[in-house]
């Protein structure tokens, strides 16, 4: 089973993501920190930035294929938790008025999750953007994101199950608890 955590920048989905990590759940990263660190050894910080604003499809598509190795090593008899999916691209790409191809929407909606969770924003004022890794997201991207993404994602067709912004041990449980459930529910009978 694979499960989508998407969300907002500075929602809290890393900080799950590594939790279920450290529980022994299977986690994927963010493919598009990965990214955006090796476009800050390449470019550098302020350069990077420059591109990506300038470039937001030849980013996304970078994230795009570092997105699909990552998830091509997943063990598929286990359940997987993935810092975001294909289609959060889609979200981004929106955002920055960027029409995308039709193949590389085909490509990225060819990717199949089994659920997808948002995990709401915390409150706007204590948001870590962790915008000295690189990132350029802004508290009115972040806001504006929230939409674009559940959009995106219904679109394509899938259900939203929504995580509150709770503190972090029962934002964790309740993920794994929902996780567990949706897991009895489509098991085999």
């Amino acid at each position: 089973m694979k499960i989508v955590l998407t969300g907002a920048p500075g929602s809290g989905k890393t900080t799950l993501i590594d939790a279920l990590r450290d529980l022994g759940e299977q986690t994927v990263p963010e493919a598009a920190i990965d990214v955006i660190q090796a476009l800050v050894r390449e470019l550098g910080l302020a350069e990077q930035d420059e591109w990506r604003r300038g470039d937001p499809l030849g980013f996304q598509q970078r994230i795009y294929r570092h997105q699909t190795e990552l998830e091509a090593v997943l063990d598929p008899s286990r359940r997987s938790f993935l810092d975001r999916g294909t289609l959060d691209g889609l979200a981004y790409l929106t955002m920055f008025n960027t029409q995308a191809p039709e193949s590389f929407k085909v490509e990225l909606a060819a990717h199949h999750y089994d659920h997808i969770f948002f995990v709401e924003p915390l409150v706007l004022d204590e948001l870590d953007l962790r915008q000295a890794s690189g990132r350029n997201d802004s508290e009115e991207e972040a806001a504006k994101l929230v939409e674009l993404l559940q959009a995106v994602y219904r679109d394509n067709g899938y259900r939203i199950h929504r995580i509150p912004p709770l503190p972090i041990a029962e934002r964790i449980q309740f993920v794994l608890d929902l996780a567990n459930r949706l897991e009895l529910e489509t098991a085999p009978r």
